[in-house]
């Protein structure tokens, strides 16, 4: 904001209140002033000296003849001198005022971060988005600057970890790292009270894809036999997942859609105690995460395909859905970086960076993938928004054909 003027009406600035004291002596007479500046006095009246205070103390004397002096302090400091009469003298006072400004206003406008920032996430200790919160949380103290806390609050498929981040300030100092179910997914199923789109969008941090897995006692060793085998059998082959809604589930849907097969529904509270009734022969397939690999290893489980655009590092030799002959399937789950809606540019830029720097890191990547993710191939603004779009399309027509509901 531009530096006010006094003009030679008399009248006082409008903008700004300083609290300081300044002592004009005219006429020989010391006349303690507390007014919107230094100098805070009726314009034109002759003055012989002017003592003030404006983080330094300093003096001027004499002042030769009538001179309006104006050194307002106004929102951080800027100040202004307008002169009708000048000396030498005047022009040091004017540098000092100046000085002082652009000091009080680069300690007005400190650069972000000046404190510690809350990473707030959606899971309970020891998950895997607690993992990924503490990953990112101790990468992004490093590079920052500053520390990050870790803040877990889970329930409500993460509808409650999201709506504390929009409602907090949009200054940097609040981030949520959720999965893309959160802004996908939970619009179409619970009443939400935030904006899915009300977020600044900074990065995708890592990728997960889900593997197809069948029980070994089942007659089936592709995909092309278990679509057979399903049309053979219709709604008797089961598939678990995590719960109604979860990433799982809708993996299942979309293949019901993509193949013209009708199998049978059994939701879990959570992927491993599915997996455990699998190893029991009560349930037929899993379209699981990708802790299935030590049990697909063992010989324990069957591994069709992986859900992704790519195969998986760590089994190159199970084909993706699309290599296995159903066009255009692709199912990617991933954890993402965002700040209240609002929040500057440059603040969100700094800390996509960091991300980034974080991912071309060789131990993080590997820590990464060690939790069974992949490390995010693009990490700027505009991909993660454009990501989060297409997967609240994709799966708001998904769950609306399916019929899908958690009331």
């Amino acid at each position: 904001m531009a530096a006010m003027r006094l003009e030679p009406s008399g009248e006082r600035p409008a903008l700004g209140v300083c609290t300081r004291v300044c002592a004009l002596k005219r006429d020989g007479v010391d006349r303690p002033h507390r007014g919107r500046g230094l100098g805070g006095r009726p314009a034109g009246l002759p003055i012989r000296s002017v003592i003030g205070r404006c983080g330094e103390h300093w003096t001027i004397s004499p002042i030769e003849d009538r001179i309006n002096i104006n050194c307002l302090l106004v929102f951080g400091g800027h100040a202004t001198i307008k002169e009708k009469e000048t000396t030498a003298m005047f022009n040091v006072v004017r540098i000092i005022c100046l000085a002082l400004a652009l000091l009080s206003t680069t300690f007005a406008h400190a650069e972000w971060p000046e404190k510690p920032i809350r990473l707030i996430h959606n899971g309970p200790p020891g998950s895997t988005a607690d993992n990924i919160a503490r990953l990112v949380a101790d990468q992004l103290s490093a590079r920052l600057g500053q520390p990050m806390v870790v803040d877990g609050r889970p329930g409500a498929s993460g509808t409650i970890a999201a709506d504390a981040v929009a409602r907090s300030a949009p200054d940097g100092y609040t981030l949520f790292l959720g999965t893309n179910s959160v802004f996908a997914v939970n619009p179409y199923l619970y009443d939400i009270r935030y904006d899915p789109f009300a977020f600044a969008p900074i990065s995708q941090v890592v990728a997960a894809q889900n593997m197809l897995v069948v029980r070994p006692s089942l007659p089936i060793t592709n995909v092309s036999e278990l679509i057979a085998y399903a049309k053979a059998n219709p709604g008797k082959l089961t598939y678990g997942s995590s719960g109604t809604g979860s990433m799982m589930h809708l993996s299942g849907e979309l293949f019901q859609r993509a193949t013209d097969v009708s199998l049978l529904h059994v939701p879990y509270k959570g992927g491993q105690p599915a997996r455990m009734d699998m190893l029991g022969d009560n349930l037929d397939l899993l379209f699981g995460d990708l802790g299935s690999i030590p049990l697909v290893l063992d010989g324990k489980l069957r591994a069709l395909a992986v859900t992704g655009p790519e195969r998986e590092e760590a089994m190159p030799d199970i084909p993706t859905m699309q290599e296995a002959g159903i066009k255009d399937y692709s199912v990617m789950g991933f954890y993402l970086l965002v700040a209240p809606q609002g929040t500057p540019d440059t603040v969100v830029t700094k800390i996509s960076n960091a991300v980034a720097a974080m991912l071309q890191d060789p131990g993080v990547r590997q820590n990464i993938v060690t939790m069974g993710n992949q490390p995010a191939s693009d990490a700027t603004p505009a991909y993660l928004a454009a990501a989060i779009k297409a997967d609240h399309e994709k799966w708001g027509k998904v769950i609306k054909e399916a019929g899908i509901s958690v009331k």
